[in-house]
């Protein structure tokens, strides 16, 4: 398996992990839909901009080893919190 569909894999997981509980926790889908918007703005325009050099994707881009760690470090520590599901 390729490394960045490998790192997709683990950032897609994640950032899902995230959104699937930040759903479940409010009752409503709006905060995980601005989320994910507020995710493609950043990992799509600002990292994109500000991010220079050779083998740059391989660090910050969506499928980059920075990011896919960070992603899993937040879902671990959300993981660890205790949840309470609010109903519709």
């Amino acid at each position: 398996m390729e490394l960045s569909a490998f790192l997709f894999m683990i950032s897609v997981t994640s950032l899902g992990y995230i959104i699937g509980r930040l759903r479940l926790t409010t009752g409503s889908i709006w905060p995980a839909f601005f989320l994910h918007a507020s995710w493609n703005a950043v990992i799509q325009n600002v990292f994109d901009l500000f991010s220079k050099g050779e083998n740059v994707l391989l660090w910050t881009g969506e499928s980059g080893i920075l990011v896919a760690l960070a992603l899993l470090a937040a879902a671990w520590i959300i993981s660890r919190r205790p949840m309470s599901v609010r109903r519709l």
